[in-house]
């Protein structure tokens, strides 16, 4: 293997300065003659040398805090008290935040793991315009994954609203400790969970989550169904895990797996059909959590055994509670009834007419 020379080297440069990979790198040279020796190591290992020699003596999180510096990013970040090494950063380009100013309506919250060299969460922080666009608002790296750490990132965010606007609403996957900061930090804005982590066209995952969290509680749903025998029903009729249409025998049962869903996604569950129409909720919340996550209708056909998704109105009026709910639901859910008292009045004045 030799050495790359010189007008290599500056190709690579320059080509890198503009954010081309080196893929293309190499077969820009190859195109022009250049390079016909050269390794795609090679790139990687000339673009290496540049980082180094760009950043100098300043260590990798010096140099990063330099660069959003340099072209004006809002940038936070914050140190252990013992090792003064950095735990949190965050950061946001200008234009990002103007265009949160314009769409501050819908953020969805989303961390990645293990998609860098020091295996740290990416939180990435996403505005979505009237068009359906979706833009980055802000991303940060954090020491932990808890409470503290979010509650930290989130203050930092509010911060980026123009003064007296808040966001319509707030979407995240099940993250406790996030949901927990959200509480705190944005207390007035209803959050939900994201169709990626709810997708009702990918029963897979349901199947997943409901079996999971019989499975976790199975005592706890033994009394509720009332024996052993039907936990074992529901078991087996949830245990379908190719994504694909499952089997006859393989099909939920909403009365079955309604309140269960309710529980684990803390959602509500309003289930219609000829044969009868229900509201399931939650069991129990999410420690720290006073409000719902989600709010999904089911329309059930096939003797209740075949069912969809559809998408009702805001606040609209809700069937009867599920009559085990009261017995069986804990502390951290017993504000429903009167939060949902002024729907639940509005059916039964519907149906009286």
């Amino acid at each position: 293997m030799s050495a790359l020379s010189q007008e290599e080297a500056k190709i690579i440069s320059d080509l890198s300065q503009s954010h081309v990979p080196p893929k293309k790198i190499l077969a820009n040279l190859r195109q022009n003659g250049l390079g016909l020796d050269a390794y795609s190591k090679q790139i990687y290992n000339e673009k290496a040398k540049l980082k180094r020699l760009s950043r100098g003596d300043r260590t990798v999180m010096k140099h990063l805090i330099g660069l959003l510096e340099e072209h004006n990013y809002y940038k936070w970040f914050r140190t252990d008290e013992t090792t003064h090494a950095v735990t949190d950063l965050m950061w946001a380009h200008p234009q990002s935040v103007e265009l949160l100013s314009k769409f501050p309506y819908v953020l969805l919250l989303d961390s990645t793991y293990k998609t860098n060299q020091y295996k740290l969460p990416l939180l990435e922080i996403v505005g979505v315009t009237p068009v359906g666009k979706i833009f980055t608002v802000a991303v940060a790296f954090l020491r932990h994954e808890n409470e503290d750490h979010y509650t930290w990132v989130l203050q930092k965010l509010k911060r980026l609203f123009p003064p007296q606007t808040l966001p319509s609403a707030i979407v995240t996957d099940r993250e406790l400790g996030l949901i927990k900061a959200l509480e705190n930090v944005f207390p007035t804005v209803p959050h939900l969970l994201c169709l990626w982590h709810i997708n009702m066209n990918d029963w897979m995952d349901v199947r997943m989550d409901v079996y999971n969290c019989i499975k976790t509680h199975e005592e706890f749903f033994k009394d509720y169904f009332g024996g052993g025998n039907l936990v074992y029903r529901v078991l087996v009729s949830v245990a379908y895990w190719d994504n694909a249409p499952s089997p006859y025998e393989k099909w939920m049962t909403i009365t079955d797996v309604g309140v269960v869903v309710a529980t684990y996604y803390n959602a509500l569950v309003l289930s219609a059909s000829s044969l009868g129409n229900q509201t399931y909720l939650p069991l129990w919340a999410p420690e720290g959590v006073s409000q719902l996550s989600y709010e999904m209708t089911i329309l059930f056909l096939e003797s209740g055994s075949h069912f969809v998704y559809v998408k009702m109105n805001d606040n609209c009026p809700l069937p009867p509670f599920d009559r085990q709910w009261a017995r069986y639901s804990n502390n951290s859910v017993a504000y429903l009834p009167e939060a949902l008292r002024s729907r639940r009045e509005m059916w039964d004045i519907l149906n009286s007419v």
